[in-house]
Formats: structure tokens, C-alpha cells, sequence
């Protein structure tokens, strides 16, 4: 198995999923090391829409501030991803979060990214 850093992991994503969902491990599972390189590199999550069982006061991240062009998807909203909403780059669905798996997985994604 061939290991690659952070960087190279979002750039990867960027290549293969272009305008594409995201799908990120949450809670205790989040790839923060990921996200650290994401914004770093703010051109690779261009255009990407990033879906996740986002836990509010668990998960403090905001994807969607990475760069103009990313995007987050969320079933609970917290304040930390409020820009977000207010700049139309969040989308909120409200569900319960057993629906909201399994919304997920029928909607499927582009790239998953699983910790």
C-alpha cells in the first residue's frame, strides 16, 4: 500500500472528485489533519461539497470556508458553521440522525474519506 501525506491526499481528492461530494468521517473520527491541509492548499477544495454526520460542539470545522467555492452539508447547525449559511455555502437538513445516514447513503458521494 502505497502512503502519501495530507497534502497529497487533498489533492488527490481535488483530482478525482472535481465538483463532487466529499463524504468525511465526523465526531471523534474527523480528519483533521485533512482539513489543516486543505487550508493550506485552499485551491483543492474548490467546487468540492463536503457531507458529513457533523456533530455540533464535537465538530467545530467549517468546510465551507475553505475556499468561495466549497460547499458543507449539514443535518444540525452549530454557530461555528454559521458564515457558512449566511453566505449560501452551507446547506442545512434538518433529520434525525439515524435518517440523515441513511440519506447519505442514498445519495451516495464522489469520495469518501473514512478514519
Amino acid at each position: 500500500m502505497k502512503t502519501i501525506t495530507p497534502h497529497e491526499a487533498v489533492a488527490e481528492l481535488a483530482r478525482h472528485a472535481p465538483d463532487g461530494r466529499v463524504f468525511l468521517s465526523a465526531g471523534p473520527a474527523e480528519p483533521l489533519v485533512l482539513h489543516d491541509a486543505w487550508r493550506a492548499t485552499p485551491e483543492t477544495a474548490a467546487a468540492l461539497s463536503f457531507a458529513g454526520l457533523f456533530i455540533p460542539g464535537v465538530n467545530r470545522l467549517d468546510y465551507a470556508s475553505l475556499h468561495p467555492e466549497a460547499r458543507m452539508e449539514l443535518f444540525m447547525l452549530s454557530p461555528d458553521w454559521r458564515a457558512g449559511l449566511a453566505a449560501g455555502r452551507t446547506r442545512v437538513r434538518p433529520l434525525h440522525y439515524s435518517a440523515a445516514f441513511a440519506a447519505l447513503v442514498a445519495e451516495g458521494a464522489t469520495a469518501g474519506v473514512f478514519t
